[in-house]
């Protein structure tokens, strides 16, 4: 092997200067010296993982790549698959192992998560869950509590609705109105004012609410507080409590006692109906309110899709499991209308009202083609993530990406991505925006809303996620768009294999499910985004 004609001629491969006579050298020497190929596929690592790591570019013009070096060989087209599929199996695989070492070591988690990755095993930190919350206001304007949050110890201050937490320790407590609880431990919490009502199975026995005025311990049971400077009433609706002050022994309620702490004295009168709710309460009153909430957002969408800006609307709600047509309901009409692959329908932010799609099994898929040429873009939709199990996952890519096109994923470290394409054909012409990571293990199956906006009048991009603005990038002068298109595309997952005969193709289907995406041609407003959002939180 002669190390600086080959160099060279490498070199000039990566930076796409090589002649025809280059190239046609280059490949004879790649044909006839295996060492001269270990050193072609270790400059192609090296590139591609620097190229990845400071563009933070996903994998669109190597989904061309793979394919053409994963397949058996074919009939010659021209010089350059010659060239690929002389190297395919030995290519592939170093590509592969250098591409995977890379990827373990960018994935770990930042140290601002609460998510700690050890040699054995992942980590998360807390003691219980938020599971529901009906018109909960918090007193604390900058916390921002979500349904399925992992709790830590500490206070959740509601200032008004309702908010049922779930310990790992089995027991259910209900927080009502005006309340200041702290969660202590995975068995232990502590109610400082307000009212509180615990149930406790028996696989939860021992369960300790403390309050200024005492402590109770649980021995299985269902029990409820109002804690203020004025009161300290405690009633026992089933099974029994023990409470434990200071200096004093400690004493036992039973089913229908009523007493106050302070003192101990039985009160007179059992609560008045509705004055701490109960569990079955609860489901009523989050029946009702999700009816609620379904109907505004159906509301809504109807007048949503009036809307000229609106390029397509896609709902997912199908008339029936195999309905393999995703109806556009913008004004736009059915010549957008989506086919739906290999997804299947499932419940959506409202399980037994709306539906969305699952993107699984691997490969599947929702095929758009939208034709013509826009300015500005925004693309939102409320997306369920289970996990983020691929490099990249997609929400909705174009086929190609060529000049103006759009590639609009998530990656693997829960960054919110997306790619716009300035300069086909050239290295470095595309560019991807980032916002910070989106998404952590703890928020597994939840429903968030997701929207990224590139606005060719300001230039710049905007993600936002649960209406509000995450990150915002000015595009530099060299990258800039002005007129932007679709054309055909996925909605869930990306790359078709390169032609009929050749079965390879990218993974990137979402693993998880959507339900309602948009395309704007237009850069929706802050304020736009925030009403999209609240009409259509579950």
């Amino acid at each position: 092997m002669k190390e600086e004609p080959l160099h060279s001629l490498i070199e000039k491969y990566i930076n796409h200067q090589l002649s025809d006579a280059e190239f046609e050298q280059l490949q004879q020497i790649l044909k006839t010296d295996a060492e001269a190929r270990k050193e072609f596929r270790r400059h192609l690592n090296l590139d591609a993982a620097l190229y990845e790591q400071i563009e933070g570019e996903q994998l669109a013009n190597d989904n061309l790549f793979w394919q053409a070096a994963m397949q058996d060989p074919a009939p010659i087209k021209n010089k350059r698959s010659v060239f690929f599929q002389n190297l395919a199996l030995p290519l592939a695989a170093s590509l592969v192992a250098g591409f995977l070492v890379w990827w373990v070591q960018s994935s770990q988690p930042s140290p601002s998560d609460t998510i700690t990755s050890t040699k054995e095993e992942t980590l998360h930190q807390g003691f219980a869950i938020l599971t529901r919350m009906i018109d909960a206001e918090w007193q604390d304007e900058d916390q921002k509590h979500r349904e399925g949050q992992i709790l830590p110890s500490g206070h959740l201050r509601l200032k008004s609705g309702l908010a049922q937490v779930e310990f790992f320790s089995g027991a259910t407590v209900i927080i009502q109105g005006q309340s200041d609880l702290e969660i202590v431990s995975t068995s232990e919490a502590r109610c400082l004012s307000g009212k509180v009502r615990a149930h406790v199975p028996p696989a939860a026995r021992g369960f300790i609410l403390r309050t200024p005025k005492g402590d109770i311990v649980d021995l299985g049971t269902d029990f409820a507080v109002d804690i203020s400077d004025e009161k300290s009433q405690v009633h026992v609706f089933e099974g029994e409590i023990e409470v434990h002050q200071k200096e004093q022994d400690t004493q036992s309620f039973t089913t229908g006692q009523g007493f106050e702490l302070a003192s101990r004295q039985a009160t007179t009168s059992a609560p008045e109906p509705g004055a701490f709710i109960s569990l079955a309460d609860l489901d009523d009153r989050f029946t009702l309110s999700g009816q609620s909430h379904f109907e505004r957002w159906k509301k809504y969408s109807l007048n949503l899709r009036k809307d000229p800006r609106l390029i397509a609307y896609y709902t997912f709600d199908q008339a029936s499991p195999w309905n393999r047509t995703l109806k556009n309901v913008a004004s736009s009409g059915s010549e957008y209308d989506g086919a739906i692959v290999g997804a299947r329908r499932v419940g959506g932010r409202w399980p037994k009202r709306k539906y969305a799609l699952e993107f699984k099994p691997t490969g599947s898929r929702t095929r758009v083609f939208i034709p013509g040429e826009f300015t500005s873009l925004t693309f939102t939709c409320w997306a369920r993530i289970d996990s983020l199990d691929r490099q990249y996952n997609a929400l909705f890519l174009s086929d190609n990406f060529q000049t103006g096109e759009a590639h609009w994923q998530i990656k693997h470290d829960g960054r919110l991505m997306l790619s716009l394409m300035h300069a086909e054909g050239k290295k470095g012409g595309n560019h991807t925006y980032f916002a910070p990571p989106i998404w952590d293990k703890s928020m597994s199956g939840q429903w968030i809303h997701l929207t990224s906006v590139f606005d060719t009048k300001e230039q710049s991009v905007t993600h936002y996620v649960n209406g509000s603005a995450v990150s915002h990038e000015k595009i530099a002068k060299g990258k800039q768009l002005h007129t932007t298109r679709i054309g055909a595309g996925e909605i869930g997952n990306w790359g078709l294999p390169l032609k009929a005969d050749d079965p390879w193709f990218a993974i990137r289907n979402l693993n998880g499910a959507i339900d309602e995406f948009a395309i704007f041609s237009a850069a929706l407003s802050a304020e736009k985004i925030a009403e999209l959002y609240h009409k259509g939180k579950p």
